[in-house]
């Protein structure tokens, strides 16, 4: 046309451009709605030629971006909305793999820094082994899929023990999340995980249940858990040990263990513990966390940590007398929050944040595999503060319970105390009558750790109004 004189070479070449604009523009309109549920921001082409867009990260900031061709804004968005590389079909591409670092990302914003390592610690161990979940297309998972992984973590393996049920339920939250988020990206209708139901469930829980009540039963009729004095030296030293090293991240969860083993409190009290509660007559304790059977997240399924502000016997305090050792590691406290800069109003803390109490029970572990002790929860501290005041204190069971927080009829049920053997029959009659048998026990006490009271020297310091039996 140009050479027969037709249109101008100029003007050719605007048809040419307005051509290849429109072009563009309706593959700009395509990609704009492929990615409309996730990608709102409009994109337009600037006087040099280039797309232009911002693009909202995983960690929720606003990036701008500027691509010559469309191919590669597509790139850009499928990378950063579903985490998959090229510009196929998202939905032929997308795995749980590729969108578990998107969706870590946003859960960083709403989780504690101990709940994330938890749920890495899953990925990594329970779900990224099992290639065909994570790397089967979001788009073909089936219930066949899920519930092959699901039973190999529930019956184990030669290689990896069988999970516990409860734990099991949190392992299959991360799936659902991320498949959740799938369905929020319009990538598929239904989330499979959650719709795959795994027979047995109910009687697997009932059985786990009965076999910690048996444990439960067990522990009350032969023993209770305690520390002896050797004992709590060992853990006093690992505790020191751990303290002064320089790669502890977390010295304070050290001094809460030797703080537990002086005042006896609760797990779910000690972590909940903030300064204001530390006064002239003693240690006030007002509140505690636990996890509760009612309150569950509605996604996830998991139990919620909830601090309440009464007590488990639903008293609104009770104060305990702090000794000379408790002061001083209060005083310890206080400098090491202030050589780390730490400024929080809980006694004891991870950063700034309050303790965790599944990171409180791996680095109780830590603490007694350093001692060269088999791992013991941290109620063990409190078992043995009571079984030391039931041996040795003098005080009667009611005082004791108003310390722990507990019943003289808990404290009677055979649960504290250290019974190596029974009384005879002199020992008896000779209690009943006031008789020198009855002395001569009150005057040798049996060892039972570095807790152990010297009823003449030490309780009318520690409770100065308290009646005690002679």
């Amino acid at each position: 046309m140009v050479e027969d004189g037709i249109i101008t070479e100029t003007q050719a070449r605007e048809v040419i451009m307005k051509a290849k604009k429109t072009e563009e523009e309706k593959k700009r309109d395509e990609l704009q709605a492929l990615f409309s549920k996730v990608h709102t921001a409009p994109i337009t082409q600037s006087s040099d030629g280039r797309w232009r867009t911002k693009i909202t990260t995983p960690d929720g900031k606003k990036k701008a971006i500027a691509k010559t061709y469309l191919e590669d804004m597509e790139r850009v968005l499928n990378l950063n909305y579903f985490g998959v590389e090229g510009t196929e079909k998202v939905e032929d591409t997308v795995t749980i793999r590729s969108l578990y670092p998107i969706w870590l990302e946003e859960k960083k914003k709403l989780q504690e820094p101990s709940t994330i390592t938890s749920i890495e610690s899953k990925w990594r161990n329970d779900i990224e082994p099992y290639e065909r979940l994570v790397d089967t297309p979001i788009k073909l998972l089936n219930v066949d899929i899920v519930k092959t992984w699901a039973l190999q973590l529930l019956n184990g393996s030669d290689k990896k023990p069988a999970c516990k049920v409860h734990y099991f339920y949190n392992i299959k939250a991360i799936v659902n999340e991320i498949l959740d988020k799938a369905m929020d990206r319009d990538l598929v209708q239904h989330n499979v995980s959650r719709n795959t139901k795994i027979q047995g469930m109910q009687s697997r829980k009932a059985k786990e249940k009965a076999a910690r009540l048996e444990d439960d039963d067990d522990e009350e009729l032969d023993e209770i858990i305690t520390l002896t004095d050797e004992e709590l030296r060992r853990v006093e030293v690992a505790a020191r040990e751990l303290i002064s090293d320089e790669q502890t991240d977390r010295p304070l969860l050290y001094l809460m263990f030797l703080f537990a083993s002086e005042v006896g409190v609760r797990v779910g009290e000690l972590l909940e513990l903030q300064h204001k509660d530390i006064k002239e007559d003693g240690l006030h304790v007002r509140r505690f966390y636990a996890y509760t059977e009612d309150t569950k997240d509605k996604e996830t399924g998991e139990k919620i940590r909830k601090i309440k502000k009464w007590l488990k016997n639903y008293k609104i305090a009770r104060t305990i007398p702090l000794t000379d050792e408790a002061l001083a590691i209060l005083d310890e406290v206080k400098r090491i929050k202030k050589k780390l800069g730490i400024e929080t109003d809980h006694l004891f803390s991870e950063d700034e944040h309050p303790v965790d109490y599944n990171v409180a029970n791996r680095a109780m572990k830590k603490l007694c595999r350093k001692a060269g002790l088999p791992d013991h929860r941290m109620y063990v501290f409190r078992k043995t503060w009571i079984t030391a005041m039931v041996d040795h204190s003098g005080l009667t069971l009611a005082q004791i319970a108003n310390l722990a927080g507990n019943t003289p009829a808990v404290i009677m049920k055979s649960y504290y105390g250290r019974r190596d053997a029974p009384p005879d029959a002199a020992t008896i009659s000779a209690a009943l009558r006031g008789g020198e048998a009855a002395k001569v026990a009150c005057k040798e006490p049996k060892q039972t750790g570095s807790l152990q009271i010297q009823q003449s020297k030490v309780l009318p310091e520690l409770l100065p109004n308290s009646t005690f039996i002679s």
